[in-house]
């Protein structure tokens, strides 16, 4: 497993983890010989919901392109309480719930698309999953600057950072385990067998940049900026003290303590739905996702706590990309 992951703990908890065992049975049926190969080439990026709301895919393809990244598949998809829960599962175990609860919400709130890219860039000794975390940058701001694609977005946030990716090969597999049918998996792998076969082709992409900007459904942008919404949300409050002063002096209580501990998020969306029944969604997650970075608590430790990211840069992982691959097509 050298060839997917260099963290033990990963190998440990992957091995007892039916998505991932279905998805690498999978995986060695279509590709045989030719897996670790194969997925050291490959790339897993969830463009998230705010990615399409915004319509910002094309953006992002521009600097992925850049950098040497091709899709070889997509499919649109929704996250329900599931599949939110098992993306994540190894690191969620150390989030406190009422993180665990916006989350929930800020990925579930509209449509995603998992994208499937293969690398060719120049780098060959690390899997271009590692390539792909290091250019997109950090979940935390504060570790971003402008070389990173979350940066050139316009994200200064934890949580609205519109992309997420698989960190190593064996995260895409079980990723592949989570979010996509058995039956779509198998004819996904035998597709992408044949892409990588030959050059990319830029109808793809374009074909891609359509199935998103459908998404949308046409409908009007919405406001991500936490500073904007922060003071709309100012307004609301002001406008309802003398009709609801218990429920404004509820948020505000909330909102006053927040940079020391979330509030719990299911009460402080009631109370806001209580305030104002029309806020849009859209809103209560950016606002909570403003609290949230600002939040200085931490959770537990993570069921797995370190990406195996690093390790690939120090020369830890073993490399298989530049074998022969002998996989019929």
């Amino acid at each position: 497993m050298r060839a997917l992951t260099t963290v033990d703990d990963k190998v440990r908890h992957f091995s007892e983890d039916v998505f991932f065992r279905e998805a690498w049975a999978d995986v060695r049926a279509v590709l045989m010989s030719d897996a670790e190969a194969v997925l050291q080439r490959l790339a897993l990026v969830v463009f998230k919901p705010e990615c399409i709301a915004a319509d910002r895919v094309a953006d992002s393809w521009e600097f992925l392109l850049e950098e040497g990244f091709h899709p070889v598949y997509w499919r649109p998809f929704v996250h329900d309480r599931l599949t939110v829960r098992e993306l994540w599962r190894y690191r969620w175990s150390a989030l406190p719930l009422q993180r665990l609860h916006l989350t929930e919400a800020q990925n579930s709130i509209g449509p995603s698309l998992l994208t499937v890219v293969r690398y060719e860039g120049p780098i060959r000794h690390v899997p271009a999953s590692v390539v792909l975390n290091r250019i997109k940058g950090p979940s935390d701001p504060a570790g971003r600057d402008e070389r990173h694609l979350r940066t050139r977005l316009g994200s200064d946030s934890a949580l609205i950072n519109y992309l997420h990716a698989a960190d190593e090969p064996l995260d895409i597999v079980r990723e592949w385990g989570v979010l996509i049918p058995r039956d779509e998996r198998m004819r996904m792998l035998a597709g992408i067998s044949r892409k990588l076969a030959t050059v990319p082709d830029p109808a793809d992409l374009a074909r891609l940049i359509r199935d998103a900007r459908a998404m949308t459904g046409g409908a009007v942008p919405p406001e991500l900026d936490y500073a904007k919404v922060r003071a709309d949300l100012e307004h609301t409050l002001r406008s309802a003290e003398i009709r609801l002063p218990q429920a404004v002096a509820r948020v505000r209580a909330m909102l006053t303590t927040a940079d020391e501990q979330m509030p719990d998020w299911r009460e402080f969306v009631a109370q806001i739905r209580l305030i104002a029944p029309a806020w849009p969604d859209w809103s209560l997650v950016v606002l909570g996702a403003g609290l949230a970075t600002h939040a200085t608590e931490r959770g537990r430790h993570a069921s797995i706590s370190d990406d195996g990211t690093a390790r690939w840069w120090r020369g830890e992982g073993e490399m298989v990309l530049n074998r022969p691959v002998t996989h019929p097509i």
